[in-house]
């Protein structure tokens, strides 16, 4: 059987994956990134919250690895109450 992760039923070699998950609302919660190499794999994983205005208030990159309670690699977003957008406080480095 052939391996779905590096070849296609034509013959070429897949490169990459992308996963989303949505919540009920149906707002991107996380979003997957599956890269391939030959037999090396590696994932990008990034993060999203809402307020109950459909605002985004969170976002944790790539350097999260996945983790919720990184706050290292989290942009929190505040918002004023007329939905404009206040603050972004970003930590880490990209």
């Amino acid at each position: 059987m052939v391996d779905p992760k590096t070849q296609g039923s034509t013959g070429y070699t897949k490169r990459q994956d992308e996963l989303f998950e949505y919540d009920s609302l149906n707002h991107l919660t996380r979003r997957e990134q599956i890269f391939y190499n030959g037999s090396i794999e590696r994932r990008a994983i990034e993060l999203f919250t809402y307020d109950a205005f459909k605002n985004l208030t969170g976002y944790w990159g790539t350097q999260a690895l996945g983790n919720s309670g990184n706050t290292l690699n989290k942009t929190t977003v505040t918002y004023r109450y007329s939905g404009a957008e206040i603050i972004k406080n970003a930590k880490g480095s990209i």
